[in-house]
């Protein structure tokens, strides 16, 4: 067996007794070469920091003028090192091998040799597991460091990714003359696979749309982006310019998206819609997305659902228009498919029940319907770690326009 190192902790004047015992115990050793001896002050210890952990065990021998705080103070600086230690003490009552505390044990100074040496041999063999998972403990720590500062650096890109993402929605939604708008927007993660916009596209007209890429993270944000190159932006004609539908804007879109897939299939859902502001008339196109909500009083929901498939999927497809009419007093809900589990539970996380907490944004100003479902969806169990994206765009028709 490879001989480990002990460490003899003495004061001087105790130097002699303590040498002359402890080696009258490895002096017969039988299990292999004997432990290396090293002698060292209890206040030397403090210099020890960087070399404790080639120390296989430690005997402190307690000489009679050394009081216990001295005693109780060497002990101490030797716990956090969780080198296993023998410990001699005068007028010791416990017998040899006894527990003092954790990781020392008691080593009486009238004990018999052979016994002494087991203890020893057993502190030694301790030592040495110790001081195995001292060292791949010690590589662990510099792998994690490693790692932390990846994952570190990978927070730093997502939260600029994030911040990026952001400036492609708008900072503030229009204030115009019949219409008001509000939204609530909850990524899952640092950048999310929802994206919504509200513009003015001219005197009359403003256009509208909550999209979902499908998926979450990055791949769904880059989908966003190319959504928001696309809608609200499109328009025809050289010496006036025309509104594209929306019907005819998500059939472009599609196109557009297949185009540009790559090797991972990458398809969205939409909602767009268009609202004439002097004649109230709207016009509404759904890609594969949920039903908007319209609240054409206190009692009454609609759901609007002009047919449309995903995007991104096939092509040449068709998206149907639904035209109508909105009056002073009508609200309109369009969100994203997150609800479906935002207000549900670990046993049920589909709940039906999410349409009737979206009916509640029928009450109120738009801003205040939004803040009250915002603190509904805070006081919903895992809220801090929602399943998925939630948007909810909140289009308004005042009844001052009547």
């Amino acid at each position: 067996m490879i001989p480990g190192q002990l460490l003899l902790i003495c004061e001087p004047q105790d130097f002699s007794a303590g040498k002359a015992f402890v080696e009258s115990v490895i002096s017969g050793w039988t299990d292999g070469r004997p432990p290396y001896l090293r002698f060292i002050e209890p206040s030397e210890l403090v210099d020890l920091e960087g070399e404790y952990a080639t120390i296989d065990a430690a005997w402190y021998f307690v000489g009679p003028a050394t009081s216990r705080a001295n005693m109780y103070s060497t002990l101490d600086l030797l716990e956090p090192w969780h080198i296993p230690t023998l410990l001699t003490r005068p007028d010791e009552r416990k017998a040899a091998g006894d527990s003092y505390t954790e990781g020392i044990t008691i080593a009486p100074i009238n004990a018999d040799t052979e016994t002494l040496q087991l203890v020893l041999q057993t502190s030694l063999c301790h030592g040495r597991m110790v001081r195995h998972l001292k060292l791949e403990l010690a590589v662990t720590r510099r792998l994690q460091n490693g790692l932390q500062g990846q994952i570190d650096k990978l927070d730093e890109e997502m939260r600029m990714a994030a911040k990026i993402q952001r400036q492609f929605m708008p900072n503030r939604l229009p204030s115009l003359d019949g219409v008001n708008f509000d939204v609530l927007f909850r990524p899952a993660g640092y950048v999310s696979g929802d994206i919504y916009d509200v513009r003015q596209l001219d005197a009359d007209h403003v256009g509208f749309y909550v999209a979902d890429a499908v998926g979450h993270g990055v791949p769904a944000a880059f989908v966003t982006v190319l959504i928001k190159q696309r809608l609200l932006s499109q328009f025809v004609g050289n010496a006036e310019k025309q509104i594209v539908q929306p019907d005819e804007a998500l059939a472009e879109l599609n196109a557009v998206m297949l185009q540009n897939q790559t090797t991972s299939v990458q398809f969205a859902t939409a909602c767009y819609g268009t609202y004439n502001m002097r004649t109230r008339q709207l016009q509404l196109a759904r890609a594969g997305h949920p039903a908007p909500l319209l609240f054409k009083s206190e009692q009454e929901t609609t759901k609007l659902e002009p047919e449309g498939p995903l995007l991104g999927i096939f092509e040449s497809e068709n998206f149907d228009l639904l035209e109508t009419t909105l009056d002073p007093g009508d609200r309109l809900v369009i969100y994203s498919d997150g609800f479906e589990t935002a207000f549900g539970c670990a046993k049920k996380p589909l709940d039906g029940d999410y349409i009737g907490e979206l009916s509640e944004l029928r009450h109120g100003t738009p801003c205040d319907a939004v803040n009250k479902l915002r603190q509904r969806l805070d006081c919903q169990a895992g809220s801090l770690h929602q399943r998925d994206d939630l948007t909810a765009l909140v289009v308004d028709i005042p009844r001052q326009a009547a």
